[in-house]
């Protein structure tokens, strides 16, 4: 009787991978067709929803699917979601995603629907970017001021920038966070509302940017804790708890007629009296106007000084 020889525990182990090394093959070979399978029904189901303008939800079809194994490498799911990131306003995430299929290109038929597409963004739209020179956290979001110099001709341009701001102005404003944010090409003007402005301002180099062009080229304007909006005229700028706002300084007063602020003449203060009744400035000393009635039911008005003392009456 020949003696049975023992493995050893190296052998053990060799057997052990070998069986494992089958066993995943046999998975393999069972799921890849259902994941080939899944990752089909996604892009019809995708395409279907595209076709009928339910962009969203073929959006999270194509999403979906380029998580697959097949998608991942797939140019028509990278392209269509390019597609639906367009259709819902995500223009930049239609750009970088459109950018990935470019990278999956494999046939002309790829090479046309890629130039076509690309095309038609770079032709509508521009990138922006805003350089924070303040410290994002302590001037939270800026609330941004952006009008069109003209109406949009393109709808898909105008229902995308209304979509942008009423994006904006819902989070409470600008995030400065250097992410850039696209924009239909055209002329802009720009600002930051009050009473933001009169603490923040955009800048182009060193110059407060009022307007703004939005072309092929990558646009940049910096943050600066600067005042971009001024006072009108010689008007200076006051502090009242966290409020600011522009006033004539102290000693001076508001000349409707010339639209400055003047020191007011004694002797001829009824520049200064614009509404009739209210509170006016003359030489420094604040006054009220006082409307009276006379018994023949005519009005007239009287400038009383502090203390109560009349100064003038004029009808």
């Amino acid at each position: 009787m020949t003696p049975t020889r023992k493995a050893n525990p190296m052998e053990h182990r060799i057997a052990r991978w070998l069986l494992a090394a089958f066993v995943l093959t046999l998975g393999w070979n069972f799921s890849a067709p259902a994941q080939a399978q899944d990752s089909r029904q996604l892009y019809e189901q995708g395409k279907l929803y595209y076709k009928q303008r339910l962009y969203h939800d073929a959006k999270k079809a194509f999403m979906k699917l380029i998580k697959t194994t097949q998608g991942q490498q797939s140019f028509n799911a990278h392209y269509y979601l390019a597609r639906c990131y367009y259709k819902t306003g995500q223009i930049g995430s239609a750009i970088t995603t459109l950018q990935i299929a470019k990278g999956l290109m494999k046939r002309n038929s790829h090479r046309e629907a890629y130039k076509r597409f690309a095309s038609k963004l770079l032709a509508l739209y521009g990138k922006l970017t805003f350089v924070p020179e303040v410290d994002p956290d302590e001037v939270g979001r800026v609330k941004l001021k952006l009008v069109p110099k003209t109406a949009f001709s393109n709808k898909d341009k105008a229902a995308y920038f209304n979509g942008v701001m009423a994006r904006i102005k819902r989070q409470g404003g600008l995030k400065l966070d250097n992410k850039p944010i696209f924009l239909p090409k055209g002329e802009y003007e720009i600002s930051i509302e009050r009473d933001q402005c009169l603490k923040l301002g955009f800048f182009e180099g060193e110059k407060v940017a009022g307007d703004l062009s939005i072309g092929d080229s990558p646009v940049s304007l910096s943050v600066k804790a600067k005042r971009s909006c001024n006072c009108p005229s010689n008007q200076k700028v006051f502090t009242e708890g966290k409020r600011q706002y522009c006033a004539c300084a102290k000693g001076t007063g508001w000349n409707k007629e010339k639209q400055i602020c003047e020191v007011v003449k004694q002797n001829n203060p009824w520049p200064w009296i614009i509404t009739g009744i209210g509170v006016v400035v003359v030489g420094g000393t604040v006054a009220a106007v006082v409307a009276v009635t006379q018994n023949d039911g005519r009005r007239s008005f009287q400038f009383t000084a502090p203390g109560g003392g009349q100064v003038k009456l004029w009808k």
